[in-house]
């Protein structure tokens, strides 16, 4: 007999979702966002037909790869103890990591499209687009971003993010399983 943990790492309430090998009715279980909770206690091959589920459903992820995630972690498990806090909050300020420069590329490509629009209907136009974000204060709301600068320049051109960095194009799709 063991314990399943699982963390839902979002900022949204999961419902986790599985069958047991020896039941083929679906059980469901709620976790809050940013918590963890024992997600189910049985015997290792219950807890192992879980664990494929919910790696292949939900993208979770073994606690002891956070570390060594870069992209989003939506949830994580672990076995027989529960997940510590710093695996918890590390998967957490990455989560928060990637969503902010998932906004920053969606911006700047937002710009490049409008600038690219621009050239292609409006006759004469040689400028480029600036577009500039700044977010406004509201009591009670520490915000993540205070101001940022967004250029859109001519093709074969780096384009730079804040603090004159150049920015990496994003990447698309699912990362691949080492085989």
């Amino acid at each position: 007999m063991g314990t399943l943990y699982v963390a839902n790492t979002t900022n949204q309430t999961r419902e986790y979702c599985f069958r047991l090998p020896e039941n083929p009715k679906i059980i469901s279980i709620r976790v809050p966002p940013r918590t963890q909770k024992d997600l189910w206690t049985g015997s290792t091959a219950q807890l192992e037909a879980i664990i494929q589920e919910i790696e292949r459903g939900h993208g979770a992820i073994p606690v002891n790869e956070v570390p060594r995630h870069r992209d989003f972690i939506g949830s994580c498990w672990s076995l027989d103890k529960p997940i510590p806090i710093g695996s918890l909050r590390a998967a957490l300020d990455q989560n928060d990591n990637v969503l902010l420069m998932r906004g920053y590329n969606l911006r700047k490509d937002a710009a490049v499209a409008m600038n690219d629009h621009l050239h292609r209907h409006t006759p004469g136009y040689q400028g480029h687009v600036e577009m500039e974000v700044i977010e406004q204060q509201r009591p009670g709301f520490q915000p993540e971003i205070e101001k940022e600068r967004i250029e859109s320049l001519d093709e074969g051109k780096q384009p730079r993010g804040p603090g004159g960095q150049p920015i990496e194009p994003a990447r698309r799709g699912r990362r691949r399983r080492a085989a």
